[in-house]
Parts: C-alpha cells; sequence; structure tokens
C-alpha cells in the first residue's frame, strides 16, 4: 500500500445525531498497533461504509477490566492515542455500548469498550497536535538530509548544554503529551544519522509544544535545525 494515505480527508457529518466521538491511531493498512491484528478499516483500501464501520472484539470480558487483551482502546484526544507510531492514520471512532477507563491514573485520556464504531478519518498529522504539520514536516526532512547538512547540524549543536538550553528543554517536557512526543521522537531516530537526532528530536518537541511555551524556549528547541535545514513550510 502507498505511503500516501496518510494524506486523509475530513470526517463526513453525518445526517442524525452521534454519541461522543473518540479517536484511535491505526497503522497505515488499518490495524491496531498493539497487536496489529485487529482490522479497525475495511479490507484491502475499500471506503468506510454508510453508517460507519464496526468493530468488535473477538472474546470480550466484562465491562471495566483492566487487561488490554480483552478490550479494544480508543482516546478522548488526539495528541494521546497510546503506542502509536509515526507514520499512522487517525480515525473518528464512537464507543458501541458500555465505555470505561481502564487505567485513570496512568492513562486518564483512554477509553476502552467492546466495540467501536469508525465514522471516518482525519488527517493524521493531527496526532501531533496544532502544528502536526510542522512537526511530519521535521520527521520528513530528517529522513532527507544531506551531507553537508548532517555536518553543519553537528556543528551547530550544542553539546555543553546551557542554562537556557536546561530551561527550554524543561518548559517543553512539562508541557508534552506522551503519545505525541514519543512517535515523533521515534520517527526522527529512525530518519536520521544518530549523531543529528539530538537536533530533530529538539526542533520536533519545539514544534509540539509551541503554542505552550514561551517564544525564546521555542527558538532555542527549533533553532539549530531551521539555521542548518531552513524555516518551516508546510500546506496551508
Amino acid at each position: 500500500m502507498s505511503t500516501s494515505v496518510v494524506e486523509t480527508h475530513d470526517v463526513k457529518v453525518p445526517a442524525t445525531p452521534v454519541g461522543p466521538r473518540f479517536f484511535k491511531a491505526v497503522t497505515l493498512y488499518g490495524l491496531d498497533f498493539h497487536t496489529r491484528t485487529v482490522p479497525w478499516l475495511p479490507p484491502d483500501g475499500a471506503p468506510i461504509p454508510e453508517g460507519g464501520w464496526l468493530v468488535e472484539h473477538s472474546h470480550p470480558e466484562e465491562v471495566g477490566i483492566w487487561n488490554a487483551a480483552f478490550y479494544l482502546s480508543a482516546s478522548t484526544v488526539e495528541t494521546d492515542c497510546t503506542g502509536f507510531q509515526w507514520p499512522a492514520r487517525l480515525l473518528s471512532v464512537e464507543p458501541v455500548g458500555d465505555v470505561w477507563t481502564p487505567h485513570p491514573d496512568k492513562f486518564p485520556r483512554k477509553r476502552a469498550a467492546h466495540a467501536w464504531r469508525v465514522i471516518g478519518e482525519l488527517p493524521a498529522w493531527r496526532l501531533f497536535g496544532p502544528q502536526g504539520r510542522e512537526v511530519a514536516a521535521i520527521i520528513e526532512q530528517a529522513a532527507n538530509l544531506t551531507s553537508a547538512q548532517i555536518a553543519a547540524l553537528i556543528a551547530a549543536m550544542k553539546w555543553d548544554l546551557d542554562a537556557a538550553y536546561d530551561a527550554a528543554w524543561g518548559a517543553a517536557w512539562g508541557a508534552v503529551r506522551v503519545a505525541a512526543r514519543d512517535a515523533a521522537w521515534g520517527a526522527v531516530r529512525d530518519a536520521d544519522l544518530g549523531a543529528v537526532w539530538v537536533a530533530s528530536r529538539d526542533a520536533a518537541l519545539g514544534w509540539l509544544v509551541k503554542d505552550l511555551i514561551s517564544v525564546e524556549d521555542f527558538r532555542t528547541m527549533t533553532g539549530p535545525w531551521e539555521q542548518v535545514v531552513g524555516p518551516i513550510e508546510v500546506a496551508a
């Protein structure tokens, strides 16, 4: 399947009222990330049918169970779809039947149900939040660095960290959602050549929380990357 599936469309608004909407991140093939066996989308690239695509657990246990082997999960927010990896697809879903929070302390935005209905597909960049387009662009850039850019990034990096960097890092770390952070970091780590991972990681983290940290902290996190690779430009 072509990776062009990451370019997704907005959800069509149903003609009849629906219940609360949740979010599910799946692989490019429409499978769950945990087991890679649950089909959250119709097979062979078929469109989501009118009325939604029903996903049911094959052997559910009692309502309220905490063991992930016996329920299907979704998230209340796009940026905290636990365990997702990039590239991914983002679905809009609603529970069918009872819904509960299996791990309220560790995963407060995770919801469980025995069945979900997939209503539509959302732009995948929303997994990274309001600046998701920019985060996705950094991941793409990291995968296509030239040898000159790699050398320049290594020279631009602050190997002896200063107080300004420590403060910026602390602010960004405290603001970021874990699922989005881990997926972004994993993607840039896989894409680049190791030595410049810190620069791409910092740039992705800075954009993840751009609206939650100061301008000074944002520039500290993203400056080395944009100095070498250039400003982040994305389509509207």
